[in-house]
């Protein structure tokens, strides 16, 4: 007899629910057994055992778990009491504006739930639990979703292990998560997500430092480079702890190139170090042959408000920014610190000094000149190497830049540029003055900027005109006529 149409889906489907039942079955059980050890009375053997137990019982159960109230002995200060309670404990209302409209949409999840569990102990006694409430005022999550409570998720150490290996090997965190998932049968058996992953490793970049015996022979790098080349510029911050968190340094041919290229700046903290995990900023320009051209280097430990703005001052220190400079000097010669009216004009220099408003668009993609840039600097530290290896791999990087730099130097002083009106004289001051790339690139401008399609190849017609067969729409009865541009 055949199969009636569907069956299979329904087999399917009634499999799927008996799976829930039983893992909903499984998870009550568990709860229960956990209610018995959570009893008025049982003893605990830490508020940290306690916590856990409490968690283990809220995901069998379907809630999630906070920290809650906690007393002290008055006299020593040692802890007496801690609660733990229901995530939907409280009742706080939005956050509202002056019109009476939410600032954020966030759904609303506290219930006044008065489920809770609460240990106290005697001066020097064992933790016991003195109150547990198991009646919720909400409905339980459930028992496919449990492993997505909050506390009910944790990295254990040995996935924390897992997951730090892979990634350091140069796997995404993604695939990492992937596989752990499937190694684990299932997202709900990993107890963690994806999010929970990348925060772990956004707390141990945090929390990484450079290795005493690397940041000394780094340091010491620098020493002996600005003694053998006094322009050489370099600066360090360090922790509270008198440990390297961020440091920036750059040459003097990099001061030179600012002078000359500093009106376009690029920095990109995108790429970081494979060992330590510090973020790479390069300053990149652009030169005169439109090649990319380096300003300076700094590593950072964080991307926080403090480390960025340590990071632009050192760099506009490193390259005496000329306004500050010149506006010092007047101020000094003239013994002007008490102007009222120019006291206040330097206070809003950053509305009217160019150096402090050069945000004109570009039509060259600085983001991609800055993807090319830590492509190159990946070269540079695709091994777990020390900095200060790193850094001279950087250099030997910067100085081939400079060697292509020289070589189109030399190609633009021995050669002259092909123009397409050879006697034109527009073109011709141009050739005089600009690079051969740069010249390329105005003389196709200008050519666009006529708006024109060459029928003929354009000729001279004396010493101040060019004439040009055209193909295009204009105001005129001689369409695709010869014209005279002046």
């Amino acid at each position: 007899m055949e199969e009636p149409k569907n069956a299979k889906n329904r087999k399917f489907c009634v499999l799927q629910v008996t799976a829930h039942g039983r893992a909903r079955d499984l998870l009550l059980f568990a709860a229960h057994q956990l209610e018995s050890r959570l009893a008025v009375g049982q003893v605990v053997r830490s508020v940290e055992d306690a916590y856990l137990l409490y968690c283990n019982y809220a995901h069998a159960k379907g809630f999630s778990v906070k920290k809650g109230n906690k007393r002290y002995f008055p006299r020593t200060g040692e802890l007496q009491s801690k609660e733990f309670e229901c995530s939907c404990e409280g009742g706080k209302d939005e956050k509202r504006s002056s019109r009476r409209l939410p600032v954020y949409q966030k759904p609303k999840t506290r219930t006044k739930c008065k489920a809770r569990l609460r240990i106290t102990r005697e001066q020097g006694g064992e933790w016991k639990v003195a109150k547990l409430v198991i009646e919720h005022n909400h409905e339980m999550v459930a028992a496919d979703q449990t492993h997505l409570l909050r506390s009910s998720r944790n990295i254990s150490h040995a996935q924390k292990s897992t997951l730090e290996a892979m990634v350091n090997a140069g796997i995404s965190v993604a695939n990492v998560v992937s596989y752990m998932e499937n190694e684990a049968q299932g997202p709900q058996n990993l107890r963690f997500t994806r999010k929970d992953a990348y925060d772990h490793l956004d707390r141990l970049r945090k929390h990484t430092k450079v290795e005493n015996g690397d940041a000394s022979a780094l340091l010491q790098y620098f020493i002996n480079k600005s003694n053998k080349k006094p322009y050489f510029y370099w600066n360090v911050q360090l922790d509270d702890d008198n440990r390297v968190m961020n440091f920036f340094f750059r040459d003097y041919r990099c001061r030179i190139d600012y002078d000359y290229f500093g009106d376009v700046l690029s920095v990109d903290t995108t790429y970081r170090t494979t060992k330590y995990n510090l973020i790479c900023a390069p300053f990149v320009g652009i030169n005169h042959h439109k090649q990319n051209v380096m300003f300076g280097l700094a590593f950072m430990s964080d991307e926080t408000e403090s480390s960025f703005e340590w990071l632009f001052k050192t760099f506009l220190e490193s390259m005496s920014e000329e306004v500050e400079a010149t506006w010092k000097t007047l101020i000094d010669e003239y013994n002007l610190s008490g102007h009222k009216w120019l006291n206040g004009m330097y206070k809003l220099r950053h509305k009217w000094a160019t150096a402090f408003t050069n945000e004109k668009f570009m039509r060259d993609s600085t983001t991609s000149r800055s993807e090319g840039t830590n492509s190159v600097l990946k070269k540079a530290g695709k091994a777990s190497i020390s900095l200060y290896t790193f850094i001279q791999n950087y250099e030997k990087i910067q100085n081939s830049w400079r060697a292509k730099e020289k070589v189109e130097d030399t190609r633009c002083r021995h050669g002259k540029a092909s123009m397409i009106l050879k006697n034109n004289p527009l073109l011709k001051c141009v050739a005089d003055i600009y690079t051969l790339t740069i010249y390329m690139l105005f003389e196709m401008e200008l050519i666009n900027s006529l708006n024109t399609s060459f029928i003929e190849p354009p000729s001279d017609f004396g010493f101040s005109f060019i004439v040009f067969k055209v193909n295009l729409m204009v105001q005129t009865q001689d369409l695709g006529g010869w014209y005279l541009i002046n």
